[in-house]
């Protein structure tokens, strides 16, 4: 497909690509170093700024177009 730069620019959107064929026969190895990356992680759960009720979605998302959220703003759904 054809795509314009200035419209990607413009929609605030990216383009990325990645050749791994040459990791084709190489699943072992990528297992091994996988594996001994994610033994390095510290992981931590997300900072969680805000949390709405499901019935306050309008706000949330006023919240987010303000700018001063800080972390992940959460909307909880009801499992009635």
């Amino acid at each position: 497909p054809k795509v314009d730069p200035l419209e990607i620019i413009a929609a605030n959107k990216g383009v990325i690509g990645f050749n791994l064929i040459w990791m084709w026969d190489k699943v072992e190895d990528m297992s091994e170093i996988f594996t001994a990356m994610m033994a390095q992680v510290q992981w931590q759960p997300p900072h969680v700024g805000r949390t709405f009720a499901f019935d306050d979605a309008p706000a949330a998302m006023r919240y987010l177009q303000s700018g001063s959220s800080v972390g992940k703003v959460v909307v909880v759904v009801d499992s009635e």
